[in-house]
């Protein structure tokens, strides 16, 4: 049976979608379980019932998935990029900020907001031409920048740079 091969704590979790797969409903859910042997696990599951032409419903098809190790790595990362983020946004000697592949800005870290003079919500969204000088607009150096950038995964370099208030 059921709970003998998942054990009691997975089965009063199992029970109801069992049941409702039984009376010809398809059921399709993530969870975490407790099982007997394999200990806690989460499991996308779908229950399929098995239905004959006359209507009749005869069991139940039963697909589940572990997704324990992607929820883990999952986790990882988001706590990974939580504590990345924390960290550069920490960071005031430094302007580290990121754009998107239009060359507008996407992150701003507070040595920006220092530096620059820009709180994040007024410049986030907008064009980091914005903080080059004419002189290096005129020349192409921002696009330059970002093709340095995606052809090496990062851009840096040492210039004038244009503040908020000039």
């Amino acid at each position: 049976s059921v709970s003998e091969l998942f054990g009691m704590k997975a089965y009063r979790v199992l029970k109801p979608k069992i049941d409702a797969a039984l009376s010809g409903e398809q059921i399709t859910f993530e969870t975490q379980l407790e099982y007997k042997i394999a200990g806690p696990r989460y499991v996308h599951i779908s229950y399929i019932p098995d239905i004959g032409l006359d209507g009749t419903v005869y069991g139940y098809y039963g697909l589940t998935n572990d997704l324990t190790e992607l929820k883990r790595s999952e986790e990882l990362l988001r706590s990974t990029e939580e504590r990345m983020a924390l960290m550069l946004e920490n960071v005031t000697d430094y302007a580290i900020f990121s754009l998107d592949k239009d060359g507008n800005i996407d992150s701003w870290n507070t040595g920006a907001e220092m530096i620059f003079g820009y709180a994040a919500e007024e410049i986030i969204g907008r064009s980091a031409d914005l903080i080059f000088v004419e002189d290096d607009i005129a020349a192409g150096v921002p696009e330059a920048e970002m093709k340095r950038a995606r052809q090496k995964g990062r851009a840096s370099a040492e210039r004038w740079h244009l503040r908020k208030d000039g």
